[in-house]
C-alpha cells in the first residue's frame, strides 16, 4: 500500500521502508511458520491448507510461476468462494476498490480463497474478523476523497447505500439477537459443560471436549477427546452435537457407550454432557497415550462441512 501510494512521488524514504515491508513481511511469516512455531512443539506444515497449489510453500511457489492459472483454478474450486467475494464487495457497496488501504486485505483474503479447507469459505466463523476493520477503513477511506473532491453528493449517496446494505446484512445474520435478553445467556449445552468441569478436581488427568478443555488446562492434565481411549480419570464431552475433532453426530454417542461398557461410571448428564470417571481396574481397550514423539491430531474436514455460506 505504501509503494501504491508513493509511485511517481519524491519521498525515497517512504519506498524504502514500502519495499521492506513487502519483502519482510512474507520472509518474516515464513521464519515463524517454519522454524519459529516447531521450535516450541509445532509441526511444520500443520496447518498448510493449499494442497491445489501445492504440497508445501516452496512447491506451491514453484508451481504458480510455472502455471500462474493454477491461482484462479483455486480461487473458484468452489461456488461458496466467488460468493464470498460478492458477499465482501455487495455489502460495501464496492466503496474498498476506491481505496488503496484496501491492498491490505489481499493476503488475508487469498488465505481464505485459495484454502481448501471447507471452514475457511463461510463467514459463520471469524475470519472475517480480520477483514472488515481494512475494508471499513478503506470505504470511509473512499469516501472522505469523494468528499474533499467536491462530489459530496456521490459520497453521500455511496455512504447511505453501504450503510443500508451493511446494516441489512447484518439484521440477516442476527443482528436482532442483541436485543433478545436470551441469546445473552450460554446455550444449554455450553452451561452444561461449564457445571461438568467444576466437579473435576484439581490435578486430575482428563479427557475433555474441544469446547470446554480451556477450562481446565490451568488445573488439570487434559488431553482432547477424540474417540482414542486415553485411560484418563475423567472424560467430558458431549453426545448429542458433533464437537472437534469427532466426524459425525453419532460418533460421540459411541465412544460414551464403549467407555461405559469399559470401567468408566458416568458422574453428570445433563443437556447431552456426560462426565464419566474411571473406576474400572481394567485398562481399557485400545487406550493409547501420546508420548513425546507424537504429532498434534491433524484436523479432518466432515463431509457435510462447506456446503453452506452461513453456516460452514
Amino acid at each position: 500500500m505504501v509503494l501504491w501510494r508513493e509511485r511517481g512521488g519524491p519521498d525515497r524514504r517512504a519506498k524504502v521502508f514500502g519495499w521492506l515491508l513487502l519483502a519482510g513481511g512474507p520472509l518474516a511469516s515464513a521464519v515463524e511458520i517454519g522454524y519459529l512455531i516447531p521450535a516450541m512443539g509445532g509441526v511444520p506444515g500443520y496447518y498448510w491448507n493449499y494442497t491445489q497449489l501445492g504440497a508445501d510453500g516452496g512447491e506451491a511457489l514453484r508451481n504458480v510461476l510455472g502455471d500462474p492459472w493454477l491461482l484462479v483454478e483455486s480461487a473458484f474450486s468452489s461456488p461458496l468462494k466467488p460468493i464470498l467475494l460478492g458477499w465482501l464487495v455487495l455489502t460495501t457497496a464496492a466503496l474498498p476498490f476506491r481505496s488503496a488501504t484496501s491492498l491490505v486485505a489481499l493476503p488475508l483474503l487469498a488465505e481464505r480463497i485459495l484454502s481448501d479447507n471447507p471452514n475457511h469459505w463461510s463467514i459463520a466463523r471469524h475470519y472475517d474478523a480480520f477483514l472488515w476493520p481494512i475494508l471499513v477503513t478503506a470505504a470511509i477511506e473512499a469516501l472522505g476523497v469523494l468528499w474533499a473532491g467536491g462530489r459530496r453528493r456521490r459520497a453521500r449517496r455511496l455512504g447511505a447505500t453501504a450503510a443500508v446494505l451493511s446494516l441489512a446484512a447484518a439484521a440477516g445474520l442476527g443482528l436482532y439477537h442483541l436485543a433478545v435478553p436470551y441469546e445473552w445467556q450460554p446455550k444449554a449445552p455450553t452451561a452444561a459443560l461449564a457445571r461438568a468441569a467444576e466437579l473435576i478436581p484439581d490435578g486430575a488427568t482428563v479427557e475433555a471436549d474441544n469446547q470446554v478443555a480451556p477450562r481446565l488446562t490451568n488445573r488439570t492434565r487434559v488431553m482432547l477427546a477424540d474417540g482414542t481411549p486415553r485411560g484418563q480419570e475423567y472424560v467430558i464431552l458431549r453426545y448429542t452435537q458433533r464437537a472437534f475433532p469427532f466426524q459425525r453426530d453419532p460418533d460421540q454417542a459411541a465412544y460414551r457407550a464403549f467407555l461405559l461398557a469399559h470401567g468408566y461410571q458416568e458422574l453428570f448428564d445433563q443437556d447431552g454432557v456426560t462426565l464419566l470417571r474411571h473406576t474400572g481396574t481394567e485398562p481399557v481397550p485400545g487406550t493409547h497415550l501420546p508420548g513425546p514423539d507424537s504429532t498434534p491430531y491433524q484436523e479432518k474436514i466432515p463431509p457435510d462441512v462447506g456446503h453452506n455460506f452461513f453456516l460452514g
